[in-house]
C-alpha cells in the first residue's frame, strides 16, 4: 500500500503527460484520503523516514500531513496521542538533520499541529503549546531557529482555528473555541507573550542575523519575525493588550518594522489591519492608564512615520 501511496502522489503531482493515469491517480488519493486507516499508512511512511533510512519526496511529506489533517477530528484520543507523538517525532527528526523544509511543508507541519491543540487540549492532551514552546527554548535562554519557527506558525494555525471570526462556525465549534480560548488566556498567555518578546529581540538583533552567511538560514531568521509580528496581531484581538503594549515590546516591534523592505512593511501593517484594530479599541481617555496611552500613542505615531516614509519611497521611484 504505501508503494502504491508514493506512486500515486507523484503521478498527481505532474510527473507523468498521460491524463487517464493521473486521473486514476487522483481518485486513489480522494479514495485514500476518506479511508478510516488511510492515516495508519501514512504514519508508517512517515516513520520509515524519521527512524528508518527510506528518503520520501516533500510532495509526499506534504500530502501525508494532509491526510493527518482530514483525520484528526474523527481519530479517538488514544490514537491522536499516536499522531501527534509521529509528529514530534518528524519534528526532532528534522531539528537533527538540521534542514530547512521549503515554507509550504513548514505550514503543512503547523497546520496538523494546529488541528491537534483544537482537537486533543480539552480532552487528552492539554499542552502542545507549552511542550513546543519548550522545545523551542535552549538552555541559554536563546531559541532553535527552525522550532521556533514551527511554534511561531503553529500559534498562527490556532488563531485561525479558534480566533478568526470571519471564519463561519457552527455552534459547537463556536464553544469549543470560546473554551480554548479561556484556557490559552487563563493558561498559555503570559509565556506566549513573554516568548515573543525574547524571539523578537532574538531574531532581530544584529548578533543574531550576522551569525550566519547562509541565505536560508537568514531567511528563516526573517519568517520567525514577520510570523511574531503576525502572531501579535492575530493574538491582540482576544488577549489581554496591556502585556504587548509596553515600551519595550513596542520598541522591539518597531525595531523590527524599520528594518523591513518598503514594501513588505507596507504589507505587513496592513496585513495585522494594525489600523482599524487601533480605531476599534474606543479607548476612555479617562480612565486609560498614562503607560499604556503613552504606548499607544508611539505606536500610532511611529505607524504613521513609516506609512509615510514608504509612501515618499514610492513617489521618489516613480518620479
Amino acid at each position: 500500500m504505501e508503494a502504491q501511496i508514493q506512486q500515486a502522489v507523484e503521478i498527481a503531482s505532474g510527473y507523468s503527460n498521460d491524463n487517464s493515469l493521473k486521473q486514476q491517480a487522483l481518485e486513489f488519493i480522494q479514495q485514500f484520503k476518506s479511508s478510516t486507516d488511510g492515516w495508519k499508512h501514512c504514519l508508517t511512511i512517515l516513520n520509515s523516514a524519521t527512524v528508518g533510512s527510506d528518503a520520501i519526496s516533500l510532495n509526499l511529506k506534504f500530502f501525508i500531513f494532509q491526510v493527518f489533517d482530514e483525520r484528526v477530528p474523527t481519530l479517538p484520543d488514544d490514537e491522536k496521542i499516536v499522531l501527534k507523538d509521529a509528529v514530534y517525532s518528524y519534528l526532532k527528526y528534522i531539528i537533527t538533520k538540521g534542514t530547512i523544509e521549503p515554507v509550504f511543508l513548514r505550514n503543512a507541519v503547523a497546520k496538523t499541529l494546529g488541528l491537534l491543540f483544537v482537537h486533543c487540549t480539552l480532552t487528552c492532551y492539554p499542552t502542545i503549546i507549552k511542550d513546543l514552546l519548550g522545545m523551542a527554548s535552549q538552555a541559554d535562554g536563546n531559541f532553535n531557529a527552525l522550532l521556533t519557527d514551527y511554534y511561531v506558525k503553529t500559534l498562527v494555525i490556532i488563531h485561525q482555528e479558534i480566533g478568526d471570526q470571519m471564519i463561519i462556525k457552527d455552534k459547537n465549534d463556536i464553544q469549543r473555541s470560546s473554551l480554548l480560548k479561556d484556557r490559552i488566556r487563563d493558561n498559555e498567555m503570559i509565556d506566549m507573550v513573554r516568548s515573543w518578546r525574547q524571539a523578537l529581540g532574538h531574531f532581530s538583533s544584529p548578533e543574531t542575523v550576522d551569525s550566519s552567511n547562509d541565505i536560508e538560514t537568514k531567511a528563516l531568521f526573517r519568517e520567525i519575525v514577520i510570523g511574531i509580528l503576525t502572531a501579535i496581531g492575530f493574538y491582540s484581538s482576544w488577549i489581554e493588550i496591556n502585556l504587548i503594549l509596553d515600551q519595550e515590546f513596542l520598541s522591539l516591534f518597531i525595531d523590527a518594522l524599520q528594518k523591513m523592505p518598503p514594501a513588505k512593511k507596507l504589507e505587513l501593517i496592513t496585513f495585522l489591519h494594525l489600523g482599524s484594530f487601533l480605531n476599534q479599541m474606543q479607548l476612555d481617555v479617562k480612565n486609560v492608564k498614562f503607560e499604556f496611552a503613552q504606548a499607544l500613542a508611539r505606536l500610532c505615531r511611529e505607524l504613521g512615520i513609516e506609512c509615510v516614509q514608504v509612501l515618499e519611497k514610492a513617489v521618489t521611484r516613480n518620479s
